[in-house]
C-alpha cells in the first residue's frame, strides 16, 4: 500500500515548465520584452519577425498593416494554441489567432499564409 501511495504521490509532482523560445533574430532585450507582453502563463514555442497584411477596409486590396514578432504560443491558461503578433514599440498584441481543429488555413504563396477574419477589434 505504501509503494503505490507514495508512487501517486510522485506522479502529482509539477511539471517543470516549458522555457520560451528565443529568437536568433532578435537581442535578448527584444526577446524578453515579448514574454513580458504575452505573459508567464504562455510559452513561445517559435518566433520570427512579420508583416501583417490585411484586406481591410477593401476586401479586395492587400494593405500592409504593421511590423512585428510573429510567435507560435501555446497558451497554457486557455488551453490552446495561438498565432500571435506582437508590436514591441507599442507593447502589445497586434493579431490573436486560435488554432483550433476546424481552422481555414490557407497558403497560396511561400511566406504568405491567410486565415479567416473572425472580427475586428
Amino acid at each position: 500500500y505504501f509503494r503505490i501511495f507514495r508512487k501517486m504521490a510522485q506522479d502529482r509532482r509539477p511539471r517543470p515548465q516549458q522555457q520560451s523560445y528565443r529568437s536568433n533574430l532578435l537581442e535578448n532585450d527584444e526577446n524578453d520584452a515579448i514574454a513580458s507582453i504575452l505573459g508567464s502563463k504562455q510559452v513561445i514555442l517559435s518566433a520570427s519577425v512579420a508583416q501583417l497584411i490585411v484586406a481591410y477596409p477593401d476586401p479586395r486590396r492587400w494593405t500592409r498593416n504593421r511590423t512585428g514578432v510573429i510567435c507560435f504560443v501555446k497558451d497554457n491558461a486557455k488551453k490552446s494554441y495561438f498565432i500571435r503578433m506582437v508590436d514591441i514599440v507599442a507593447r502589445n498584441t497586434v493579431f490573436d489567432q486560435e488554432l483550433y481543429e476546424q481552422i481555414e488555413y490557407k497558403t497560396p504563396k511561400d511566406h504568405f499564409h491567410m486565415f479567416p477574419e473572425i472580427g475586428r477589434a
